[in-house]
Formats: structure tokens, C-alpha cells, sequence
């Protein structure tokens, strides 16, 4: 019983990272691409 608590424990909290993880390249890649969106738009002020 003793390890099975620490294992699914860990399982939890790898999912979460991977989650985590998921969450921030997802939130990364849909701001750079609003970025390159908003660049091809948007002529260049220099």
C-alpha cells in the first residue's frame, strides 16, 4: 500500500506537467503566431 500512494502520486503530478507543458507551447506558439500575424500586417515603422 505504501507504494502504490507515492506512484500514482507521481503519475499525478507528471500528468500536470505534461499538462503544464502542453498549456504553455500551446500559449507560446498562438502568441508568436499572432505576432508574426500582426508583423505581416502591420507594415515596419523603421
Amino acid at each position: 500500500m505504501s507504494m502504490v500512494i507515492p506512484r500514482s502520486r507521481s503519475a499525478l503530478s507528471l500528468s500536470s506537467t505534461h499538462a503544464y507543458l502542453n498549456d504553455l507551447l500551446f500559449i507560446s506558439a498562438a502568441s508568436f503566431s499572432n505576432l508574426s500575424i500582426t508583423r505581416l500586417s502591420i507594415p515596419p515603422s523603421l
